[in-house]
C-alpha cells in the first residue's frame, strides 16, 4: 500500500509522466504494464528535499537524545548525593 501511495504522489508531483501502457487479458485476469519517463530535474528536487526532511529529524531527535540523557544523568547525581 505504501508502494502505491508514493508512485501516486510521484506522478501527482510531476516527476514521473505516463508514456504509454498495455493492457492484456489472461483468462478472467487483467495484466497492465506502464512505462513512464523520468522527470530528472524533478526528480533532483524532490531528492534534495527528502534529505534535507531527513537531516532535519535526525537533528530533531539528536536534540530529544540529548535532552534524555541530561534528565537520566542529572536523575543518577541527585541520587547519589
Amino acid at each position: 500500500m505504501q508502494h502505491e501511495r508514493v508512485i501516486g504522489s510521484e506522478i501527482k508531483n510531476g516527476v514521473l509522466k505516463e508514456s504509454y501502457s498495455i493492457k492484456r487479458k489472461k483468462g478472467d485476469i487483467n495484466e497492465y504494464q506502464i512505462v513512464f519517463f523520468v522527470n530528472e530535474d524533478k526528480a533532483l528536487l524532490a531528492r534534495k528535499k527528502a534529505m534535507q526532511r531527513a537531516l532535519e529529524e535526525s537533528q530533531l531527535a539528536q536534540k530529544y537524545a540529548n535532552e534524555i540523557s541530561k534528565f537520566v544523568n542529572e536523575g543518577v547525581e541527585n541520587i547519589n548525593q
